[in-house]
């Protein structure tokens, strides 16, 4: 591995890291009324509407990590960009009260579209030159 990449593979392993923990705060603000105490949560911690500005803050790192990535490659951070954006409406639309299906389905379905965006443009001939 070149030493130039080392510092993109923690880059890498921050976004990760910050998208996965800011895609468990709708879950943990749905479970709210159930969590006991001594689970100590971030909704519990922070209150929900702070809760929310925290993930917020780690998508804004997590796309300031990608411009510190080199070289820039736009087909590898425009699905990073939907993921955030999708990640972000998420944040905001998550209650306390909230439709069964919407943490179930659509929050656990980012991943998944992910990796479908992501497939698409690593072996779809064209995307990758862009």
């Amino acid at each position: 591995m070149p030493h130039s990449a080392i510092p993109d593979l923690w880059l890498c392993f921050g976004q990760r890291f910050f998208i996965v923990l800011a895609l468990i705060i709708p879950f943990e603000i749905r479970d709210l009324p159930q969590d006991k105490n001594a689970l100590v949560t971030f909704p519990q911690l922070l209150g929900v509407q702070k809760t929310k500005l925290f993930g917020f803050f780690l998508i804004v790192f997590t796309l300031l990590f990608e411009g510190l990535k080199q070289p820039f490659v736009f087909s590898k951070t425009a699905p990073l960009v939907i993921v955030c954006g999708l990640t972000a409406f998420c944040l905001y639309r998550a209650r306390v009260h909230q439709s069964k299906y919407f943490a179930s389905f659509w929050v656990e379905g980012i991943a998944s579209f992910w990796a479908l965006m992501l497939w698409v443009t690593y072996f779809i001939p064209g995307l990758t030159a862009l």
